[in-house]
């Protein structure tokens, strides 16, 4: 399967046709549709990508100086332009450094340790995977496997 036959096919006829009818469609018609999908998709990142990159360019000194003001590092502000309402919205991500945060708690009363403290424990899962069966066993109860979305990609088969 070097070359593709050419097709008249294309992403549209998701939006008219039910899934019923989709179903329908050979595998290479949908492997067509599925290339098309990905292709879109590419396209969409690297715009999405260079338009946020625009727009922080533009707009995040003032976001900045906007949440410096309300003394946070992190929230929703609005910055107002051309009456247009940009509301800009930083997130963060706190990482905790164990030792330092081992030795502040160890310092504080039981009572705000356990007030303030989080633990949660978990198994790693290779970890888990690899016990020997006594210990799985040991674990099952406290163990639930959510399944995700299955994903697909249409391959083409090389020839042995």
């Amino acid at each position: 399967m070097d070359e593709e036959k050419p097709s008249n096919l294309t992403v549209e006829i998701l939006e008219t046709m039910t899934v019923e009818h989709l179903t329908a469609l050979r595998t290479d018609e949908l492997r067509i549709l599925y290339k098309q999908i990905q292709a879109e998709n590419a396209r969409a990142k690297k715009r999405s990508e260079i338009f946020s990159a625009v727009v922080r360019r533009k707009y995040d000194q003032q976001v900045t100086e906007q949440l410096k003001r309300v003394k946070k590092d992190s929230g929703t502000v609005h910055v107002i332009e051309d009456g247009i309402d940009i509301a800009a919205t930083r997130a963060k991500e706190v990482e905790w450094d164990q030792v330092e945060l081992r030795k502040a708690l160890d310092a504080m009363t039981r009572e705000d340790r356990d007030h303030y403290a989080k633990v949660e424990l978990g198994i790693h899962e290779k970890k888990y995977l690899e016990a020997p069966d006594r210990i799985k066993e040991a674990l099952k109860d406290a163990r639930k496997v959510i399944p995700k979305k299955t994903t697909f990609e249409f391959k083409d088969v090389k020839p042995s």
